[in-house]
């Protein structure tokens, strides 16, 4: 069994998730690359993936010439404490010596607590980390091969993959641009345990007939000027507020009132009740 989902990054632009959901197995997107560098839709993308309850994780492209431990603290602290997967994405244009890596891997588990996966390709990994080190099979594998075969070929080192992006020129529901088509290796529930944050994705709501009351329950509630965490905030609501509700779009938990648009819930956690 395999499952088809897609990764991206900044070149992808900005994806509608709330299309894309119903139609991917999962996603993995770029985080940072680098001791300083944070991928530009990585925010976008994280806020809006656990909004939909997509699996997803964030990826950290791995710079050879750079301190492995400061590149390590910056991916870390960017995309978070709490998730069950983190990538570091190894593509050297130079040789290279494993044990830089290994600090980075090592560094990144500490923080962390997970010992993070390594996407790469037979083409980097056996022609410029060198030597081979012993300890590859100890991280699960995302490997990069576009072929027509059943299977990839795999760098020297594991026997097995995990992930397989298959193709580069991939398109789903909700990203204009092309985009990495991918194999997760396995069941659809073994996709979802393995990235550990999947929601079951609740379908949109049709536009409300009539006007109803909504009562903000939070402390406080922001106002966006579209449905999600990617539009700008023009104002905010307080504990107690009661707004009148003309639509419900966008993400199925936002809610278009007289005054821009505010989250109802996300992540489980309920922000605005009918009154």
């Amino acid at each position: 069994m395999r499952v088809l989902g897609s990764d991206t990054s900044h070149w992808g632009g900005e994806i509608d998730w709330h299309k894309s959901t119903p139609a991917l197995g999962f996603t993995y997107f770029k985080a940072t690359d680098g001791l300083y560098w944070i991928d530009t839709q990585f925010g976008s993308n994280q806020d809006e993936c656990q909004d939909t309850g997509l699996p997803h994780a964030g990826f950290h492209w791995w710079q050879e010439t750079q301190d492995p431990v400061g590149q390590a603290e910056h991916f870390i602290e960017t995309v978070g404490l709490g998730y069950k997967q983190y990538i570091v994405d190894v593509e050297p244009k130079v040789i290279t010596h494993p044990y830089k890596l290994k600090l980075l891997l090592d560094k990144c588990e500490a923080l962390s607590g997970v010992k993070p996966a390594i996407y790469t390709s037979a083409n980097y990994w056996d022609n410029f980390i060198y030597p081979k080190p012993d300890w590859a099979s100890q991280y699960d594998l995302l490997v990069a091969h576009y072929t027509t075969k059943r299977n990839p070929t795999l760098p020297v080192g594991w026997s097995t993959w995990k992930i397989w992006q298959f193709s580069a020129y991939f398109y789903f529901p909700g990203c204009d641009e092309v985009e990495d088509g991918d194999w997760f290796n396995g069941t659809l529930e073994e996709c979802r345990a393995w990235f550990g944050n999947y929601v079951p994705f609740e379908e949109e709501c049709p536009p409300c007939s009539g006007m109803m009351e909504m009562r903000v329950i939070a402390d406080k509630l922001y106002i966006r000027s579209g449905p999600g965490t990617s539009y700008g905030i023009v104002g905010s609501l307080l504990k107690g507020d009661i707004v009148e509700v003309d639509d419900v779009g966008g993400y199925s938990a936002w809610t278009k009132h007289s005054r821009g648009w505010s989250a109802k819930s996300t992540s489980g956690i309920t922000y605005m009740v009918k009154v």
